[in-house]
């Protein structure tokens, strides 16, 4: 923690907590980074942003590389917190910590981690992937499914389309 402490204080940090859509069969691998880097790249983040991405519990192994390789061009530094307990801590802990220290956090999600990040953390958190996106990258047979779902997150976080 105290490395990832200095590595972030006084900089605009981003959080990004994916989901296990490929694990679920909702979109490919591949598709799920290039969602997530199209996503991100919407949001245009300002030179010098830091990403720190928190896995999901139930990832495939190889996608953290995939997720760092789409989206290093996006951010200044891109690095994984997993190793800060497990894939299983509560993320919420650790963005309490450095909220403090950060001189802007910004968390974006895409499942109930929401909640926390929003309630709990207290942090601007950006909701969902977006109707476009869902549409691109989601096997059709679940993008209405998965479109309201994030309508009901937004709602949830009080967050406007």
């Amino acid at each position: 923690m105290d490395d990832i402490r200095r590595k972030t204080k006084g900089r605009t940090v981003w959080v990004l907590l994916g989901s296990n859509f490929s694990e679920q069969g909702l979109m490919t691998p591949e598709g799920e980074a290039f969602a997530y880097r199209d996503w991100i790249r919407g949001m245009n983040p300002e030179p010098g942003t830091v990403l720190l991405i928190k896995s999901h519990p139930r990832d495939n192994r190889g996608k953290l590389e995939l997720l760092n390789k789409h989206l290093e061009s996006l951010f200044e530094e891109v690095w994984s917190i997993d190793s800060l307990g497990s894939p299983y801590m509560p993320i919420e802990t650790i963005l309490l910590d450095l909220r403090s220290i950060v001189r802007e956090m910004r968390c974006l999600t895409v499942s109930t981690a929401c909640l926390g990040t929003h309630y709990v953390v207290e942090s601007k958190t950006e909701v969902g992937l977006g109707e476009n996106l869902v549409s691109k990258y989601i096997v059709e047979n679940m993008q209405k499914q998965r479109i309201q779902h994030e309508q009901i997150l937004r709602k949830l976080c009080l967050v406007k389309n």
